[in-house]
C-alpha cells in the first residue's frame, strides 16, 4: 500500500468512526423514544441494543486503528 492509498484508508476510517457515532446518537434516541412511547422491548437482546454495541465497538476499533495520535482528520 502505497503512503497516499494508507492516507485515504486512514480518512475513510476516521470518517466512518465518527458517522458510528452520530448513528449510535441517533439510535439511542430512537429507542429511547420507543421505550417512552411504551413500545416493547425485549432487553439485551434487542435488535437496538446489539446493533449498538456492534456499532461502538468497531468504531472504538477504527478509532485505536487510526486515531492513534489521539487527533481525527
Amino acid at each position: 500500500m502505497t503512503p497516499k492509498q494508507e492516507a485515504q484508508v486512514k480518512k475513510a476510517g476516521m470518517k466512518l468512526a465518527e458517522a458510528l457515532d452520530k448513528a449510535g446518537d441517533a439510535l439511542n434516541a430512537y429507542s429511547r423514544a420507543c421505550l417512552n412511547a411504551g413500545l416493547p422491548f425485549k432487553g439485551a437482546d434487542d435488535g437496538r441494543v446489539l446493533l449498538l454495541e456492534n456499532m461502538v465497538e468497531y468504531q472504538m476499533y477504527l478509532r485505536s486503528i487510526y486515531d492513534k495520535e489521539g487527533t481525527s482528520i
